[in-house]
This record gives structure tokens, C-alpha cells and sequence, in this order.
């Protein structure tokens, strides 16, 4: 058994060591790490509202998730190396080392075997596919400039057509690392014409797909779509590429629009879509939106929230759509505050523009407290002027309100937990937080002074002009001489039970309290009003960049407060404005 020592160029014991190498630890190690790459494809969520991406991303947990057999791969590879040294599969046996330590993020010593190869290798195929994985570990390591060289190098190379598929799909990485679609789907499209029918490139052309429609070619985009169809993807790709073929189909006349929308219904209505609803409903708004339906867009987003059960990050989608219909659209920055806020609350933390939306849902958080902050001082100044009977009888019709709303939110939640499928959760609308309708604005009860007149005229019709004193309710009162009887209108009141009375009585106490009842009071409120007033002209200025306001805002505070310490600097911001 001389000619098969562990190295030898005798033609026997070559081929013993390439049968053996190939058939035995090469084998082994390589279909490990097959049964590895189709389980990470499986487990990964897809985020079908983003371009996906070419390959499955490897984070942290993977790693350790992996590690036992990403170790034991790498032994099997390397007893292919040693014991069969000189073997045709060597080669192969070190990309296999290579890739081993690139999922478990060992990415320095990944690079350095690829490199090996590629110096050591006596196969040119090998060779190329080394470096064609060594361009993605460069992209993963954040060594753009080292990719984009050995990418430019094997451009030049004499590749086989399975290195030249890879390479364009390497190239495509690289391109979507660095945001640019055009290269992108250009590699793309080189790389699928080099593919046979089937998942992946089903996969591909929906991603050549996604990257037109983002780009504006919806004609191009639709072919891609249709090309994934007929390469028979699983059921979840097929889904999402009929909804994205409905966003991009050429529409010529009213009639093509009202098909869309039909076929939205149709798939909303089948039993195997029950998981995707919040799904369809998103892409029922996006539609309404390119229609210029916002009254449409809004109404299919809160449904898609409502309907977003197990998927906070579809949810957040929802609700970040919300929040910038009505920052950008409609400008009623208190529910884009609302909704930037839910965003943020279930949104991960992991989502590429989080940082951002963080930032913006902060701007709004001030802009809101600011201007309640006026709203609220201003209001309750104002009611310090009226009869305390007045203020008494505002304050118990807020306070059964909010009870009525209380009731009303349980009765809802209660449905929910009943229910979940008929999507008759109480979801929390801006507007509800809020008190007001979608589009017009936010308006506090005490802050209409319409509101505040019809509610004294309210209570002086049902009451009559009674003093503020304890039992007001009763038509009559123990150890009250001479007080006038007032035929009250309790029959209204029977379904309260009493413990709801207690805290809706607590409830007015507790408003009545805020209203202030001395000149000391009135003082401090006003200056919190100047210092909210100079903070949400910044916000309009320099964060909003609503310039009408913020002249409107900042001239109000010269009005009010003409002694106003922010006085110079006001001036000089609306010297520029």
C-alpha cells in the first residue's frame, strides 16, 4: 500500500485518496453543511416589506446555536485534508473550513483560509470559488474596498458557469450592502440567466422583482413577478408576489382599479390567507395611497394593526404609515405622535430606521407636551373667571364621559379576547387618545369655548343655578334653610351603579382641582404657557420645519408676553424666517 500514503502522485494512490476524501469526511462534512445553510434559510423570518436579502443573515445567536456542528464540521474537513493530502477534494475540504468559520463569525480567520486557497490551490475552479466567498466575508467584515478588488479581479477570470452565477449573486451582495439598485439588479439579472428553473431562482426574480418596483419600472417589476410564478415557489413567496404583482399592474382605467381591489377582497376571503391578513390589508392601503385615497390608506392601516396578532414588525409598519400619512399629509402632528409612539413601542429594535423613527417619535413627544402644556393652562385660566357651579358642571360631564369611554374600552377588549379573528379589538386610535377626529385636529373639552358654553347652558337647564357645595345633586338638603328645590332629572342617572358614581365624583374633584384659584396660581401657569410657547417655536422652526407656524407661534409669545425674556432671541429667529 505504498502508492496510498497519505501524499502521493502515484496515479493508484491518487485516486484512492480523491475516492476516499470525496466519499468519506469530505462527504460527511459537506452535507453537514448543507443540513446547516437549509436550516438557517428556514428559520429566518422574511421581511417581505424590504428588498430580501441575496443571502440569509448570520447574527450572534446563530453562531452559538451552531457551534457544536460548525465545530464538528470543520474536524470532518479537516480530516479530509490530512489524511488524504494531494486529493483533488483538499480544495474543497478548506472552502468547506472557510465557510464553517464564516457562519460562526469567525471572519478574520475565514478570510485568511479563503486567501489560502486561492494562493495554495492547484484546481482554478476551487480557487475562484474561494475568492468568490471570500467577497462576501469582506462585505460581513465591513472590508467594502478589499471586496470590490477581489470582485473586480475574477471579473477578468475565466469562471465556470456555476462561478459565474455565484459571482454575480457575490457581486449583488455587495451592491445591496451598499444601498445601490442599480448595480444591483443588474447582477441579479446576470446571475439568474445562468439558473435553472426552480426555488432559487423563483427566489431571485422576486427580489429582481421587488428591486424594479422600487425603482419604477412596474412593467419591469410585473415580468420579474410573473417569472417567480412559474418557477413554482413555496406557497409564502407565491402569496407576497401576487400581492406585489397587484401593486404594479399598469392601470389604464377606473375599471383595472376596482379589479385590484376585488382581487385584495378574494384574498382576503381565502382560508389559507387567515395568517397574512394584516398582511393584505397593508398592501390594500398602499394601493389606496398611489390612488390618492388617504382616507382609504388610513382606514386598511389601522385594520392591518388590528389584524397584526403574532407580527409586531408588520404592526409597526402599520402604525409608522399612520404616523407619516398624518405628519406629512394631513400635518396634525398630535396623532403623527400618537402613532409614532405605538410605532416605537412595538417596533424591534433591529429594524434598519429605527434610530431615525426614535428620533422623530421624540420631536413629536415634545411638540405634544408643549402645546397641551398651552392648550391646558390657557383653558383652565379661563375657567377660573366662571362660576364654580360652572366649572363643577364641565367637569362631571368630562367625567362621565371618560367613564362612557372606560365602559365602551372593556366591552371592546372583552370582544377581543372572545373573538380575535373578527378583529373587534379596541384598538387604540390617536384619535381616541386624543379626543378628536382623524383630520381636524385635537381639542380638548375645556379647550373649545363653544363646548364650555353649551355645557353652563346645559346645567343650568337640567340643575338651575345652584352653589358649589356638597350633595349639589339633591333637590333637597338636611340642615339647608331656605334653599330653593329644584325638581332634578335623577331618572337619568339610575343605571349608574354606585361605585361608578364614587370615582366619577372622584374624578371631579380631581378636575375641579387643577383649576386655579389664586393670582399666585394664574402666575406660574402663564409662565409655563411663555416657556411652551418659545419651546414649540423651535420645535416648527428647526425641527418640523413648519415656518408659517413658527412665525404664527413666536409672534403669539411677543403678544402675550411683551416683557417676555425671549424676546430677542424670538426677533432674531424671525428676522430669518
Amino acid at each position: 500500500m505504498a502508492g496510498c500514503s497519505t501524499y502521493s502522485s502515484n496515479p493508484i494512490g491518487s485516486s484512492y485518496h480523491n475516492l476516499t476524501a470525496h466519499y468519506n469526511a469530505y462527504f460527511i462534512a459537506n452535507e453537514h453543511m448543507k443540513a446547516i445553510e437549509t436550516e438557517l434559510y428556514d428559520n429566518f423570518e422574511w421581511n417581505y416589506n424590504k428588498i430580501l436579502p441575496i443571502y440569509v443573515p448570520v447574527d450572534s445567536n446563530d453562531a452559538n446555536s451552531y457551534e457544536e456542528q460548525l465545530t464538528d464540521l470543520i474536524e470532518k474537513a479537516s480530516i479530509a485534508i490530512q489524511r488524504h493530502e494531494g486529493s483533488r477534494w483538499e480544495d474543497d475540504s478548506y472552502i468547506l473550513v472557510g465557510k464553517a468559520r464564516y457562519y460562526a463569525l469567525e471572519y478574520a480567520d475565514a478570510i485568511e483560509t479563503f486567501k489560502y486557497v486561492n494562493k495554495e490551490g492547484e484546481d482554478d475552479n476551487a480557487r475562484h470559488e474561494a475568492l468568490i466567498e471570500l467577497i462576501k466575508t469582506f462585505v460581513d467584515f465591513n472590508e467594502i474596498n478589499n471586496a470590490i478588488v477581489v470582485s473586480d479581479y475574477l471579473k477578468k477570470e475565466d469562471l465556470n458557469s456555476k462561478n459565474k452565477k455565484e459571482l454575480s449573486m457575490a457581486r449583488a451582495y455587495l451592491y445591496q450592502k451598499r444601498k445601490d439598485l442599480d448595480q444591483l439588479v443588474k447582477n441579479l439579472v446576470e446571475a439568474e440567466a445562468l439558473m435553472s428553473r426552480g426555488k432559487q431562482r423563483a427566489r431571485i426574480d422576486f427580489i429582481i422583482g421587488q428591486v424594479y418596483q422600487q425603482l419604477g419600472f412596474d412593467a419591469e417589476a410585473y415580468n420579474y413577478y410573473q417569472s417567480t410564478l412559474r418557477n413554482t415557489p413555496e406557497y409564502e413567496l407565491e402569496f407576497y408576489t401576487k400581492l406585489n404583482m397587484a401593486q404594479v399592474t399598469v392601470l389604464s382605467k377606473n375599471g383595472d382599479i376596482k379589479k385590484i381591489r376585488k382581487y385584495f377582497k378574494k384574498l382576503l376571503k381565502d382560508p389559507k390567507n387567515l395568517e397574512y391578513k394584516d398582511k393584505i390589508y397593508y398592501e390594500m392601503a398602499y394601493f389606496e395611497l398611489k390612488q390618492g385615497n388617504l382616507d382609504g390608506a388610513i382606514g386598511y392601516f389601522k385594520k392591518s394593526a388590528a389584524s397584526s396578532v403574532n407580527n409586531k414588525r408588520q404592526k409597526a409598519y402599520a402604525y409608522l404609515n399612520l404616523g407619516r400619512i398624518y405628519y406629512d399629509s394631513i400635518k396634525n402632528f398630535e396623532l403623527a405622535q400618537a402613532y409614532y409612539d405605538s410605532t416605537v413601542s412595538v417596533m424591534p429594535t433591529d429594524e434598519e430606521d429605527y434610530a431615525k423613527i426614535k428620533q422623530r417619535q421624540e420631536i413629536l413627544d415634545d411638540f405634544v407636551k408643549q402645546l397641551t402644556i398651552i392648550r391646558t393652562n390657557d383653558s383652565l385660566i379661563s375657567l377660573s373667571a366662571l362660576p364654580r357651579d360652572s366649572v363643577l358642571a364641565l367637569a362631571k360631564e368630562i367625567a362621565e364621559n371618560e367613564a362612557a369611554k372606560e365602559k365602551e374600552r372593556k366591552k371592546k377588549e372583552e370582544q377581543k379576547r372572545q373573538n380575535l379573528a373578527r378583529n373587534t379589538a379596541f384598538d387604540r386610535e390617536g384619535a381616541d387618545l386624543i379626543g378628536t377626529n382623524p383630520v381636524s385636529g385635537a381639542e380638548w373639552y375645556f379647550y373649545s369655548p363653544a363646548s364650555v358654553s353649551r355645557g353652563v347652558a346645559e346645567f343650568e337647564r337640567v340643575w338651575g343655578n345652584r352653589p358649589l357645595e356638597d350633595n349639589w345633586r339633591r333637590s333637597s338638603k338636611s340642615g339647608s334653610e331656605g334653599s330653593t328645590e329644584v325638581v332634578s332629572n335623577d331618572s337619568k342617572n339610575l343605571d349608574v351603579s354606585e361605585s361608578e358614581e364614587d370615582l366619577i365624583a372622584q374624578r371631579v374633584t380631581e378636575l375641579v382641582s387643577k383649576v386655579p384659584s389664586s393670582e399666585e396660581q394664574i402666575t406660574v401657569m402663564l409662565g409655563e404657557v411663555e416657556n411652551a410657547l418659545y419651546a414649540l417655536g423651535n420645535i416648527y422652526n428647526f425641527n418640523l420645519e413648519e415656518k408659517a407656524n413658527a412665525i404664527e407661534t413666536f409672534e403669539s409669545l411677543l403678544v402675550r408676553f411683551p416683557d417676555s425674556e425671549f424676546e430677542p432671541e424670538v426677533l432674531y429667529q424671525l428676522y430669518f424666517l
